[in-house]
């Protein structure tokens, strides 16, 4: 349409997808806003983002909510201490008062390589899978459940009150893993929680002493 009108999000801390480029528009055809103004994320995350140099300095939050402070719920060695830990993380935010239907959990790891989201219960709680299908109106068709739960990657524009970020499990902190925690740690609203291999546990210790 002659009269239409393009519009195009972007989130340059969030580039967790290798070998895309950004598309080129004519700059005498294209009104660019740019902001490092976040209303989702909570005010506590985004003084931790700054701390954690994931965002530029000019980085701040206009959410009216504090917020908790990131914190290491739960360490593991093993996929038997994996879930143990994921389901204490799960009761201590169910214990807090938190609903289910307000709680996220998303894994580090794809689905083939997920051994938490190939479970159809947690805690006591089913877990809300999506499903390779699609309704009439093009929407992913989900499993019956209360506890929402994807791939860290698939959830860019994603959010909720309370969010699990588990199977966290890497060598070094690097460019891709500063996006993945970036992304991971502006999807919660309110409250959120790591559950991380010990290896990726050390890695981020080494990343944030050299700070």
């Amino acid at each position: 349409s002659g009269r239409g009108r393009l519009y195009v999000l972007g989130d340059p801390y969030a580039r967790i997808f290798d070998g895309r480029e950004s598309a080129e528009f004519d700059p005498d055809q294209t009104l660019l806003i740019r902001t490092d103004e976040t209303l989702r994320v909570p005010q506590r995350q985004a003084e931790e983002l700054r701390a954690f140099r994931l965002v530029g300095e000019n980085f701040t939050s206009a959410s009216p909510l504090e917020g908790d402070s990131t914190f290491i719920a739960e360490r593991y060695s093993g996929p038997d201490s994996l879930f143990k830990a994921t389901r204490r993380t799960l009761e201590q935010f169910l214990s807090r008062g938190f609903r289910p239907e307000q709680i996220a959990l998303l894994s580090w790891h794809g689905w083939r390589g997920s051994d938490t989201l190939s479970r159809e219960v947690i805690g006591g709680c089913r877990l809300r899978r999506p499903l390779d299908a699609f309704d009439a109106n093009n929407m992913r068709v989900f499993t019956e459940g209360e506890i929402y739960c994807d791939t860290l990657r698939r959830c860019c524009g994603f959010s909720a009150p309370c969010v699990i970020i588990t199977e966290m499990d890497f060598e070094a902190v690097t460019e891709r893993e500063k996006a993945l925690l970036y992304l991971a740690m502006t999807r919660a609203e309110a409250a959120l929680a790591f559950v991380m291999s010990e290896r990726a546990y050390s890695a981020l210790s080494r990343y944030l002493a050299g700070l």
